[in-house]
């Protein structure tokens, strides 16, 4: 009962804590990191009878994992970005450092197994300078994020095991921010201005919504498992604030002064996903194996903002829907581990995320390109104890954009965000697992 207090109290603790990322999934906002081993070994399909993310990457597996199995740990993001434009202008995107914790917790029943987990599978967190090209489209952007997912499977016979799971997205603090150049919007108006300094809008707000996932396990002998996972769309509704701030000349004035707030409200889609895996099992001693997976991302083709209480002027300046268009992307990745010592066991991985988005809409508010990850990540046991670790490199390619998102926001050619591209991310996890039983 001591033991349940505290992972219970250590579970709130994580619901608690801010959970900021910079985007390295599959795509979009999505975020493959939740935990050291699942990251490491990338076997979380088809389980691999220690990792109770198992929860949310496939409940069927949760009847793998014995009596009792619990893990806390967080994963550290380091990022570097930059642009570099046609004419030799350069961008760097703000080097972020952030930490995002993760918990989930697994207790067998025999043939039945329950689980719970507080994590965060997507979100975003990317700062441009205020007097680069690209202000105009994104300065900073921010989507905090988690996934507080209760889950249950049950062994059908030895071969085959089935498990669904429920949740609760909470969406907060996303912050969208950029800047508003005041001589273009006085111009539109029929006032000009001349070097009027730019202006700022943030929009800001919070909400949650209830999506599911279930997952099906089959061996066909001991050394074969093949499993499938699905996770539902989540519609999410953002309400909050659209904020202005240092206007001046006719836009003041249409907005009733050099600052101006009004309510907001937005749609966040979370996408559909189906993740098919296959491992190979020999006699526990080292496993191997595969995942792909896709990603039904095109049901963000726009960002609309809605302005329930401004007028059709304000609306028509702030109120632009934002085009996103994004595509659904197939990702892959292989992985394993080999087991040293009863103590000491390896973990490798590979994997190819690709980028949504398509180069007439890509945006420096999420500077999505295709990815290349590989990952190694130690784990040693001792008892009931058990320390994962994972460190991994995300090589994002480097790729020539040229849009008009920027001149076409503004009609400045001052704000092309065309250009070469690049970033890179270091991802450091430590996870600290407890097994009670077999």
């Amino acid at each position: 009962m001591k033991v349940f207090r505290l992972w219970l109290g250590l579970a709130f603790a994580v619901s608690l804590m801010p959970v900021r990322l910079f985007a390295v999934g599959s795509g979009g906002i999505a975020n493959e990191s939740l935990s050291a081993e699942s990251l490491s070994n990338l076997l979380g399909v088809t389980g691999t009878k220690t990792d109770p993310m198992a929860v949310y990457n496939n409940p069927a597996s949760m009847s793998d994992l014995g009596r009792s199995n619990t893990s806390i740990g967080a994963m550290y993001f380091n990022t570097h970005g930059e642009r570099k434009g046609a004419n030799g202008t350069s961008d760097t995107m703000k080097t972020g450092s952030v930490v995002v914790p993760n918990f989930a917790t697994v207790v067998g029943l025999g043939n039945l197994a329950v689980g719970f987990a507080v994590i965060s599978p997507y979100g975003l967190e990317t700062e441009w300078s205020e007097t680069s090209n690209v202000r105009y489209v994104a300065t900073k952007s921010r989507i905090n994020m988690l996934d507080i997912t209760p889950a249950v499977s049950y062994r059908v016979s030895p071969q085959f095991s089935f498990g669904a799971g429920a949740d609760y997205y909470s969406t907060f603090d996303a912050d969208l921010q950029k800047k508003v150049p005041v001589d273009v919007v006085n111009f539109v108006l029929g006032f000009p201005t001349l070097g009027a300094p730019d202006a700022n809008s943030r929009l800001s707000g919070d909400g949650e919504a209830w999506g599911y996932h279930t997952g099906l396990l089959y061996n066909p002998t001991a050394a074969h498992t093949f499993g499938v996972a699905y996770h539902s769309e989540v519609k999410t509704k953002i309400e909050g604030d659209l904020e202005l701030t240092g206007l001046s000349g006719a836009s003041a004035a249409v907005f009733g002064g050099t600052d101006f707030k009004t309510r907001a409200r937005t749609d966040l889609f979370y996408p559909q996903h189906v993740q098919f895996g296959y491992k190979y099992d020999h006699d526990d001693k080292w496993q191997a194996g595969f995942n792909v997976a896709w990603y039904d991302w095109s049901s963000n083709k726009q960002l609309e903002i809605q302005l329930p209480d401004a007028t059709p002027t304000q609306r028509a300046i702030a109120g632009q829907p934002v085009p996103l268009q994004w595509r659904d992307v197939w990702s892959v990745s292989i992985g394993g581990f080999y087991q040293f010592t009863e103590a000491f066991k390896l973990n490798l991985g590979a994997y190819y995320l690709p980028a949504v988005y398509p180069e007439s809409t890509f945006s420096p508010a999420v500077p999505d390109l295709d990815k290349i990850g590989i990952s190694v990540g130690p784990s040693y046991t001792r008892g009931s104890w058990s320390l994962d670790s994972v460190y991994s490199p995300v090589f994002y390619r480097k790729t020539t954009i040229n849009n008009s998102v920027g001149q076409s926001s503004t009609g400045l050619a001052s704000a092309d965000i065309s250009g070469e591209y690049e970033a890179i991310v270091h991802i450091i996890g430590v996870n600290v697992r407890y097994k009670y039983g077999g």
